[in-house]
């Protein structure tokens, strides 16, 4: 048994968002990881904001994690939508991946459009789950079970 069957969470979306967001937050190398599975590439300056649940209006919906990269003068916007057991929503990537909700990102976080690139991750826990939209790289919960995930960053112990 695992700490999220242990908790009963292990279908709950935001939860698990949640859960990924302080992984994210936590290590920068489990972060740049997880980005190079998704064929992102960040350079070694970047800086890192993570958001969860970002509302981009009615009729566009809200993504499970926003990520906000940023160099010296480029942010990119990566938008993770995590897929736990449900399909997707109607239209959900198409919507996320529109001129109207770029448009409403870059606004939201005062980012002149010009200078913001996005991406697009859907992370789903079933395999047969794809996204509508061919912008999304497509990553299965998988990818955790291969290689090294660091969750801490290593720090110099001061023993008094």
């Amino acid at each position: 048994m695992n700490i999220f069957d242990a908790l009963n969470i292990f279908y709950r979306e935001d939860t698990i968002s949640d859960f990924l967001i302080n992984c994210f937050k936590d290590s920068n190398k489990f972060l740049i990881r997880f980005l190079n599975e998704a064929k992102i590439q960040v350079g070694g300056n970047t800086t890192f904001l993570i958001d969860s649940r970002v509302g981009l209006g009615e009729n566009i919906g809200t993504p499970d994690i926003v990520i906000r990269a940023s160099t010296d003068n480029k942010m990119k916007f990566i938008i993770l939508e995590n897929k736990m057991g449900a399909a997707e929503g109607h239209e959900q990537t198409n919507r996320y991946e529109s001129l109207e909700a770029r448009t409403r990102i870059a606004n939201k976080y005062k980012v002149a459009f010009e200078n913001s690139e996005f991406h697009y991750i859907f992370l789903a826990l079933d395999t047969t789950a794809s996204p509508k939209n061919s912008q999304f790289s497509f990553l299965n919960y998988n990818i955790f079970l291969l290689g090294d995930w660091p969750l801490q960053e290593e720090t110099s112990s001061v023993y008094i």
